[in-house]
């Protein structure tokens, strides 16, 4: 039997070999998710920014700041279409 008619070697599951979806840039989300739950760091009034306490502003600061760092790991992790 000649080496070129035989099957790929299906002893091992593909799953085994990793997950082809992950990436080191999906860590970064881990930034929009954690920074909110540490209230320590926005529970304040001062500094106050355009008469608007910190706490809200802060909070309000971290929209863009998620919607930033989800389009950059959107734009990093995404496949490219094969024409």
């Amino acid at each position: 039997m000649s080496t070129d008619s035989q099957q790929p070697d299906r002893s091992r599951p593909e799953e085994d070999i990793g997950n082809p979806d992950w990436s080191p840039w999906v860590l970064l989300l881990i930034i929009p998710i954690v920074i909110p739950l540490i209230p320590m760091i926005y529970n304040r009034v001062e500094p106050t920014l355009f008469d608007i306490p910190a706490f809200y502003w802060i909070q309000l600061a971290y929209v863009p700041m998620s919607a930033a760092i989800t389009g950059i790991v959107y734009m990093k992790t995404r496949k490219k279409k094969v024409a």
